[in-house]
């Protein structure tokens, strides 16, 4: 995938590579400015946000899907590490300590992120989504698109942009709910192809993502945020 500029209006990514194959609804938030990035108002606030991505403020607390929470770390714009966030206290803790500036972090940082909708195939043939839902299996399935848990993919020609994936495979296995997956390998070699897709498609710079989708009051739908570099940004 070719490095790609800043985008923050709503777009589509697709990959069709040596048997892998991703197509995305890529939803940016709103920002501050223009480039749709957020800035802290100080250090504590840039403290707050971390303990906001890792489940750890006041209004995002811990829940039985945090676990499923993906955080990616960065190096020289390349995935240096990502795990799930099943120790959230521990993680932050770790990260504040070793990868948050001491100070100044709201002169140092800055975030961003967006709202996701995909399907994925593997190479070994698994496809994985988080917008589709199957019923049956084989010959006897059913496939629906569910457009009303993502209300930001209205943009987008949904049904056409996936009908044409789902042709263009030559064989498509029985498609797995990403809200549901049991596998954790699998879960998180998805998340690693979603964040690497991010960090691409927004630009370059992340310190550190976390995907969300822990939040089923404030803010059901999967997405991605990011931690930036300023001085990348």
């Amino acid at each position: 995938m070719a490095k790609l500029a800043y985008q923050n209006e709503p777009q589509i990514i697709k990959v069709d590579r040596k048997g892998f194959r991703l197509l995305v609804f890529f939803c940016p938030f709103s920002g501050d400015d223009t480039t749709g990035r957020h800035y802290f108002n100080d250090h504590g606030h840039s403290i707050g946000f971390v303990k906001y991505l890792f489940s750890q403020s006041g209004k995002h607390q811990p829940n039985k899907e945090t676990f499923k929470n993906a955080i990616c770390h960065f190096k020289d714009d390349k995935i240096e590490r990502i795990v799930l966030n099943d120790n959230p206290r521990g993680w932050m803790h770790q990260f504040l300590r070793t990868a948050h500036p001491k100070t100044d972090g709201d002169e140092l940082l800055c975030d961003d992120g967006c709202y996701i909708a995909f399907i994925m195939q593997f190479p070994s043939g698994v496809v994985v989504s988080n917008y589709i839902e199957q019923t049956g299996q084989g010959d006897d399935r059913s496939i629906e698109i569910d457009v009303g848990k993502m209300d930001f993919m209205e943009d987008f020609d949904v049904m056409g942009e996936t009908q044409a994936f789902i042709h263009a495979a030559k064989t498509l296995p029985d498609i797995q709910d990403f809200e549901t997956i049991q596998d954790l390998d699998l879960l998180l070699r998805v998340e690693r192809f979603l964040h690497q897709a991010v960090n691409r498609h927004m630009g370059l710079g992340a310190l550190i993502t976390v995907s969300h989708r822990d939040q089923p009051d404030h803010n059901p739908h999967y997405h991605i945020h990011r931690l930036i570099r300023r001085a990348a940004a």
